[in-house]
């Protein structure tokens, strides 16, 4: 298609000279207009690819003003057709930066050699300011922090990630100093400061891999990695540096909680094995020193060695039960309870632990409601939290206990990594002690670290609090700072939350087959029968193991599956495990205890293979078990 070509000009005869000549050389025409106003009506409907203007011209503006509109608002070329060459008028006429400056009277050649280079001027420029708006748009959408620093060390462009990152905008940033962007913590040799120093003087690139950074306008520490690249300013003034960095912060922390998760998951099951281990030899150890010591007199010198042997049981067995809380097997019992009063009633009996010294401020959230945890562990945590804190101010001070809501949404989910999304309550333990060395707070929830002194009894402490905090379904964690000292947070799930799950089971978790409940423990049987009617299925009851095994033998009707708490009076799991499908072929087992499925196998209380729900458990939770048991196959 040829180019449009629109000319403005108020004398009529060199209007339709100029129309004809445009017209020989091949050009379109799609107008000629006579003053300003008309001209810029026109190539705002017409977009012409250039526009022929005289500059003295009919009406309120000339030549040279309708030339800078068309130019400032449309982008149209613009190349002055005139017989005026004097100095006043060419400085108005350089203002507007034309195209082409052609005096009357014009060949037909020279006039199309000045639309030519005109038309090629702008097409050039048009692709350039295309292409400069393809790599703003590129630029402004990479999700890395780009700075480009001149050969003195002045910013001189930023892309909007790196206003993120630094808390400063490309207008306040531009022509400051790259340091009071981004900080590098260490001076030492080779650090990022010699890679951009390198990259200015040497023309040397450098990769960046876990940078410690401050950014100095909020003060914000954080870890990135990255690359300096040399290249050369763009008007020859000497090389700059471009610093591209990701905030990698985050991606660090997620990445060392589910790297200590994996570790204390691992000493877990180490602990459990353990402490049932140690559990067996000291009940032997202690019935042994039961037996010897009603076989001396009081006053005969072996008594006393047998009391310190029963001395050293008894602390040996303290020491096991904070195993079996670390390695979550010990009994559990959920209740609903009053979060502020349960917290307060174990802060009570703290108290006595502590001088005149310390002080306990108290900031109970009123809407914190109810949550589902066992009593004694929630005092326990509570207990042990407080113990700690009070260790961190041993000259006195505040320690600051505090409630609040908490909505764990799917990232908050993501990053705990072990609990549900849903709402909790969440409990902080402050003290204003000094801050937690970084070796300490990478260690601080394993059992037998301490940062006691060497020979002082520490026990597991804040091993046994995490434990309790999983058992109980919630999620611990801890924030040190200078000047503010520890505060330890967990939260655990609020009443609401735990009882909305009941109607959320999906359909196909849901029955009608008949349940037979063996357990000793009414509420538990109540409980359990609770959660199955309301799946759809038929229940019977059976409080010992001996009736369960009647009602097996003796019902004439179907029994699908046999729901059995492991710990049942005068039969263990084993023997109940082959007596019922003696008694009633067919029928499925699922064994139900407080204990972990792996203790429980570890002690070889329940056999592999035979299926195992752990208890406190959600209706969802139970539908899936009933399920998959009375899936298997004879």
């Amino acid at each position: 298609m040829s180019a449009q070509v629109l000319v403005v000009e108020d004398e009529k005869l060199v209007a339709a000279d100029i129309q004809e000549h445009l017209e020989k050389l091949g050009y379109g025409v799609p107008g000629v207009m006579s003053t300003g106003e008309e001209a810029i009506r026109s190539a705002s409907e017409a977009r012409p690819d250039l526009v022929l203007m005289d500059i003295q011209l009919k009406g309120r503006i000339d030549g040279i003003e309708t030339a800078r509109i068309l130019q400032t608002r449309l982008n149209i070329p613009v190349i002055y057709v005139t017989a005026f060459a004097d100095d006043r008028t060419l400085q108005r006429a350089k203002g507007t930066e034309p195209y082409g400056y052609v005096l009357k009277p014009f060949g037909k050649k020279e006039l199309q050699t000045a639309i030519e280079l005109a038309l090629h001027k702008h097409g050039r420029e048009r692709r350039l300011k295309m292409n400069e708006q393809w790599m703003a748009a590129l630029i402004s959408r990479i999700g890395a922090g780009i700075v480009a620093i001149d050969h003195t060390g002045l910013v001189c462009m930023m892309n909007p990630k790196a206003e993120e990152y630094t808390a400063t905008r490309l207008t306040d940033a531009l022509g400051s100093e790259w340091s009071d962007l981004i900080s590098f913590v260490t001076n030492r040799p080779g650090a990022p400061e010699c890679y951009i120093r390198k990259a200015v003087r040497d023309k040397v690139s450098s990769e960046m891999t876990d940078a410690a950074v401050v950014f100095p306008k909020t003060g914000r520490k954080a870890i990135i990695c990255g690359a300096v690249s040399p290249m050369d300013e763009p008007d020859g003034g000497g090389r700059a540096a471009i610093l591209v960095f990701l905030d990698i912060t985050g991606w660090q922390q997620l990445e060392s909680h589910h790297r200590r998760a994996r570790h204390l998951e691992d000493m877990r099951r180490l602990a459990g094995g353990l402490a049932h281990q140690f559990s067996n030899f000291l009940t032997l150890i202690s019935g042994s020193s039961e037996s010897l010591i009603g076989s001396v007199e009081p006053d005969d010198a072996r008594s006393r060695d047998i009391r310190k042997i029963q001395d050293v049981t008894e602390r040996a067995s303290d020491l096991t039960r904070e195993l079996l809380a670390f390695s979550r097997s010990q009994p559990i019992h959920l209740k609903a309870l009053d979060v502020n009063q349960a917290i307060g009633n174990a802060v009570d009996v703290a108290k006595f632990m502590f001088g005149s010294n310390v002080t306990i401020e108290q900031e109970f959230d009123p809407s914190a409601g109810m949550i589902e945890a066992d009593p004694a562990h929630v005092e326990h945590i509570i207990t042990a939290l407080l113990a700690n804190a009070r260790e961190a101010i041993p000259a006195g001070g505040t320690i600051r206990l505090r409630t609040s809501n908490l909505n764990v949404d799917e990232h908050v989910a993501s990053t705990f990594g072990d609990v549900s999304p849903g709402q909790y309550v969440r409990i902080d333990v402050s003290d204003g002690g000094e801050v937690m060395a970084y070796d300490t707070s990478t260690h601080i929830f394993e059992p037998f670290f301490s940062t006691k002194d060497r020979g002082r009894d520490a026990g597991l402490g804040l091993a046994a609090v995490y434990g309790l905090v999983k058992q109980n379904r919630g999620h611990i964690w801890f924030e040190s700072e200078p000047g503010t000292g520890t505060t330890f947070s967990f939260c655990l799930p609020k009443m609401e939350a735990a009882a909305a799950q009941s109607d959320d089971v999906p359909h196909s978790l849901r029955g009608v087959e008949t349940i037979l409940i063996a357990d000793e423990d009414a509420e538990a049987r109540v409980q359990a029968r609770d959660m199955l009617v309301k799946l759809g299925y038929q229940v019977m009851e059976a409080a010992s193991g001996a009736e369960a095994l009647k009602i097996c033998e003796q019902e004439p009707g179907r029994i699908d599956l046999v729901l059995s708490s492991v710990a049942m009076p005068n039969v263990t799991a084993h023997d109940f495990a082959n007596r019922v499908p003696a008694v009633r072929p067919g029928v499925k087992l699922l064994f139900m205890s407080p204990y972990s499925e792996y203790s429980l196998r570890r002690r070889g209380a329940v056999e592999d293979g035979l299926p195992i729900v752990q208890m406190p458990f959600t209706p969802d939770m139970l539908a899936k078990a009933v399920r998959d048991a009375l899936a298997t196959s004879e």
